[in-house]
């Protein structure tokens, strides 16, 4: 009886491993993580039936019998969780949780119900970008971009003339060792230099203009210095212009004295004797009057 259930057992694992999945569904995880895995078809267990998830086709990671029991693999007691639907929910995934999950209904006829690729990646490091200045002009700025990350370098020269960037050659884009992409991108004259996966992206940006001070930069400062010099000058000899013809007139003594109070402080003209003269006054105060010609 032993050996009779030994050999249903292997031809069943055996007729298993020989069904495949039409589609595998790549799936990218960050570390740490969870991913739930689904069931595209619905899932009916009849009597001998059985439904499985497994990883790398070697471990039953949990195991629903006709009778609605279940049984949970050791490793993953406190990692995976089974629904009603039969969809799995794996917990803080790890590296070496990288392969292959599979959802099958084993019966008289065993069918693959899904199948999930995950990957599990970091989140990627900060990008390293320098621009260096290869030749400098008011017409024309050519500049090297060095763009890196852990231990992936990448380079490329590019060209600023009046407002207008280019990437003249060089390597713009590359893979490194972990999967992830390093790219030199150039928009609106800003030049960025760009790390990521499936799971992140983290990038760096600097704007060329601080980099290439160009000939219509130094005409527009032109055009805003010589007209404010050109006002100061003209402001400065005006007011010598004024102070010069200023006129200062002969004082002379008068027979009469004139006392008055006067409530403004300024040169008033007055009518003396039939002559108009002009009258220093203080405000609130009685001061004698010197009376001269104009």
């Amino acid at each position: 009886m032993f050996s009779i259930m030994l050999l249903f057992c292997t031809s069943l694992l055996s007729s298993y491993k020989a069904k495949e999945c039409s589609t595998t569904t790549p799936l990218f995880v960050m570390l740490g993580t969870d991913a739930h895995l689904e069931v595209t078809e619905p899932v009916h267990l009849v009597q001998h039936s059985q439904f499985r998830w497994t990883f790398n086709n070697s471990v039953n990671i949990v195991r629903v019998f006709s009778d609605n029991t279940n049984r949970t693999h050791d490793n993953y007691k406190n990692r995976a969780t089974i629904s009603g639907d039969y969809s799995l929910l794996l917990k803080n995934l790890q590296q070496v949780d990288k392969g292959y999950y599979t959802a099958v209904f084993l019966s008289d006829v065993d069918k693959c119900l899904a199948e999930y690729s995950i990957t599990v990646e970091d989140l990627v490091s900060a990008p390293e970008l320098t621009v260096e200045s290869v030749s400098n002009n008011s017409d024309l700025c050519v500049l090297t971009v060095n763009c890196s990350a852990q231990d992936s370098h990448i380079q490329s020269t590019l060209r600023y003339d009046a407002n207008n960037c280019s990437l003249l050659e060089g390597e713009t884009s590359k893979v490194t060792a972990d999967g992830a992409s390093l790219q030199i991108k150039l928009v609106n004259c800003s030049v960025s230099c760009n790390h990521r996966n499936h799971v992140s992206e983290l990038k760096a940006v600097k704007k060329i203009q601080h980099f290439c001070p160009t000939k219509s930069a130094s005409n527009k400062t032109t055009q805003v210095v010589i007209p404010v010099t050109v006002i100061g000058i003209c402001l400065v000899l005006s007011i010598g212009l004024f102070l010069k013809r200023r006129p200062t007139g002969r004082t002379q003594t008068c027979e009469n004295t004139i006392y008055d109070t006067l409530q403004v402080s300024d040169n008033l003209c007055l009518k003396f004797q039939g002559e108009e003269v002009k009258v220093k006054a203080s405000l609130q105060r009685q001061q004698k009057f010197i009376l001269s010609d104009l």
